[in-house]
């Protein structure tokens, strides 16, 4: 399974909004979701808080094997993936 999503980062009202998408293998559609959250300004947070909520929707849809896509490199690093 595949994971990717984009954002919108409002840093002048401390929001931001997140759009995932899960597919399978054929590109089929098996999940999707959107999150919004307050006070977040900083791109590494939002990145991480993006991961975060794709491997939750993730888990819920029982996946074990996930490729996620977006993921910085700081981020990724910080968390020890």
């Amino acid at each position: 399974m595949k994971i990717n999503w984009d954002e919108v980062i409002n840093k002048n009202g401390g929001r931001m909004g997140v759009g995932i998408v899960v597919r399978d293998h054929n590109g089929v559609v098996v999940g999707a979701m959107c999150v919004t959250k307050s006070h977040i300004i900083n791109p590494t947070i939002a990145e991480a808080v993006k991961a975060w909520q794709a491997l939750a929707l993730g888990k819920r849809l029982g996946l074990t094997n996930i490729i996620i896509e977006g993921v910085s490199l700081e981020v990724v690093s910080t968390a020890g993936w």
